[in-house]
């Protein structure tokens, strides 16, 4: 099994970006896991260009793991009418977050309180759904979870990696800044350990 894997955050249509990214990921190395955190369509050129290289088998030897976006989940709710049956039916089952050693993968966020898997029951009559929390949630401060390093998108930051204590962001707002982001992971390492960022330059 390969020692680094790589994810890669908030795409929104960017086609370009995301071909030159993969094109720097497998040189790097013969295959392994590639992590993206959702947010894949609207605002970009080409939200279908993106969408089908994500759900096209990639290269031989390594596995695409996509998580479900915001923007995922409002197309499936409300705007459907761009996308065909497969595609819909692919953006429906994409997973809310993944877990690596102690790497949590989520679009938005995820509550200090939560283990590996979000309570099937909420504590509170008003609380954000656990759903909302992991699709929409804008995190302002620092991640104190005894055991695991948080890494999320959702956020653009002109200079990311955005890092507040013991989490990171990824996303460098492709659609608004011309770029797009690799976080570096090696397997047992918690948070990353290395970048890549990748501009239409």
């Amino acid at each position: 099994m390969a020692e680094n894997y790589y994810v890669i955050a908030d795409i929104h249509g960017c086609r370009e970006l995301l071909d030159k990214a993969l094109e720097w990921i497998y040189d790097q190395q013969e295959g392994g896991e590639i992590i993206f955190l959702g947010d894949y369509i609207d605002r970009g050129p080409d939200s279908l260009g993106v969408l089908r290289t994500l759900i096209t088998s990639p290269k031989s030897g390594w596995n695409f793991t996509c998580l479900m976006g915001n923007h995922e989940e409002a197309c499936i709710d409300y705007d459907r009418k761009n996308y065909n049956d497969l595609e819909l039916s692919w953006m429906s089952k994409l997973p809310l977050y993944h877990i690596v050693d102690d790497n949590i993968f989520v679009h938005a966020d995820w509550k200090e309180e939560w283990n590996k898997t979000p309570p099937k029951k909420l504590s509170g009559k008003w609380e954000l759904s656990n759903e909302d929390i992991m699709l929409y949630n804008r995190r302002k401060t620092g991640f104190k979870h005894p055991t695991l390093y948080l890494t999320y998108g959702h956020t653009p930051h002109k200079n990311a990696p955005y890092f507040m204590e013991n989490c990171v962001n990824l996303d460098a707002g492709a659609v608004f800044f011309g770029e797009l982001l690799i976080g570096v992971y090696e397997r047992g390492v918690r948070g990353p350990v290395n970048f890549m960022r990748i501009t239409n330059e």
